[in-house]
């Protein structure tokens, strides 16, 4: 792995478009500096691929969301799922931090040896602004027409003596995101379907719980895109009425929160992520994008405490 990331900085500081990331369990940097066309890329063509959640102007700071404004959209998310309008919706926040001149370089490496089971980015966009994250998410593995997915939710603190402990409102959660993808997955035409059992994901300070999902397709990879995203583990289910009531109750703009990233090499293959734990980063201070899935069984205070446990994930390498 490269050992010295200060041009990281020197990046940041001349505006130039970049992306640095490493994929989970992986040593190895791979390192995007040539800006084409709104995209960045490699020298062996392989392109820092970023999809959005939202779109709109990302230069000005969002204001964090209080517990209260969260407590609020909780419950009326809650009265929602009773009415019948969606089964599960996912409530996000905004976090502030300060930054004292802390350099992205730092950060990154803090980033690397803290979650090596994470995907760990930073990248500079002229569109989009500064962001790094380190995402525990899978949305996409491409190898010919060979496909590789994840279900990924439910989301205890992690304790250094004691195994996780699982209640019947993570399990639905979970469930509800695997049925999610597959439902979808079949609409475009899929076979050789493998589901695993659900088993813990460590992630930092939290722990969820993950299944593994594989299948080969004819269907093209932008049909796949759009059958995966976005799952239910970032949106809710139904997909649209979970959307549509997430944007009627959230404050702020997403922005490349639970859009998607990742490389996608010059062959066609890719790793594309779900864009969790992540951050927005400006001159003095983070805005980090945490969120949480709102079910029947949601208590709101649990779920504020949720959030501030994932926060802990990013406020650990920048604090």
């Amino acid at each position: 792995m490269m050992s010295d990331f200060n041009w990281i900085d020197e990046f940041i500081s001349a505006k130039k478009p970049f992306a640095i990331c490493v994929l989970p369990d992986s040593h190895e940097a791979k390192v995007f500096t040539h800006y084409n066309t709104d995209t960045v890329q490699n020298d062996a063509g392989d392109v820092f691929k970023i999809e959005p959640e939202s779109t709109g102007d990302f230069s000005s700071s969002q204001k964090a969301t209080s517990e209260q404004a969260h407590s609020l959209m909780v419950q009326y998310a809650v009265d929602a799922i009773k009415s019948g309008t969606v089964q599960k919706v996912i409530i996000s926040t905004i976090k502030h931090a300060e930054r004292h001149g802390q350099l992205l370089s730092s950060i990154f490496e803090r980033l690397l040896t803290s979650y090596p089971t994470a995907f760990r980015y930073v990248c500079f966009h002229p569109a989009y602004g500064l962001w790094a994250g380190a995402s525990p998410e899978l949305l996409l593995k491409k190898e010919g027409n060979n496909y590789y997915t994840t279900a990924l939710a439910g989301t205890v603190r992690t304790t250094s003596n004691q195994p996780p402990v699982w209640n019947d409102k993570l399990v639905y959660e979970q469930a509800l995101v695997t049925n999610g993808i597959t439902s979808h997955l079949k609409t475009i035409g899929i076979y050789d379907l493998n589901i695993s059992e659900p088993k813990p994901h460590k992630a930092g300070p939290v722990t969820h719980l993950k299944t593994d999902i594989d299948f080969v397709t004819e269907a093209s990879t932008a049909n796949v895109l759009q059958a995966l995203h976005p799952t239910a583990a970032v949106c809710g289910f139904p997909r649209e009425e979970a959307k549509a009531l997430y944007r009627s109750l959230e404050e702020h703009e997403r922005r490349l929160y639970t859009g998607y990233l990742g490389i996608k090499q010059a062959n066609g293959d890719l790793r594309y992520f779900v864009n969790l734990r992540c951050m927005q980063i400006f001159d003095d201070h983070f805005e980090l994008h945490v969120g949480g899935g709102i079910t029947a069984g949601s208590i709101a205070k649990d779920e504020w405490v949720e959030t501030e446990n994932k926060a802990k994930v990013l406020r650990q390498v920048i604090q």
